[in-house]
């Protein structure tokens, strides 16, 4: 009777050294697409997901960060990329990022729409591995 006591303690206590959920809504992985003009076609095509902790701090950072003195109109072109938190317990949020001159990007959603700085659009494109122009 010890041993099955032992054994079942054992077992409980390490699976819940197996579990991963830490209770943290801001860690889900961020899916990127890239989207691509083909004849005269807009395809959205997967470009990568996004997995590190800090990186996805980040994103969510600046995606809940108050614009309001940086906000831009719609940009006249189709979005150059486009982005979500794949949580699986939540409506996803589909964001539009577009890439203008000089590395600066303007991101956005649902008619709202912020040019960030350079220091925040450099690293951003560095996290969805966008090479710069």
């Amino acid at each position: 009777m010890k041993k099955t006591i032992s054994f079942l303690l054992l077992f409980t206590l390490f699976l819940a050294g197996c579990n991963t959920f830490d209770g943290s809504e801001d860690y889900h992985p961020i899916v990127v697409h890239k989207i691509e003009s083909t004849s005269g076609k807009s395809v959205s095509q997967y470009h990568r997901t996004v997995k590190k902790r800090q990186d996805i701090s980040f994103v969510k950072k600046i995606t809940k960060e108050d614009y309001h003195e940086k906000m831009v109109e719609l940009p006249s072109s189709e979005a150059d990329y486009t982005f979500y938190f794949d949580n699986p317990y939540a409506k996803s949020i589909l964001y539009r990022l577009w890439i203008l001159p000089g590395n600066i990007a303007v991101m956005g959603h649902g008619g709202w729409y912020v040019e960030l700085s350079k220091e925040n659009s450099e690293k951003l494109m560095n996290i969805f591995n966008i090479n710069l122009k």
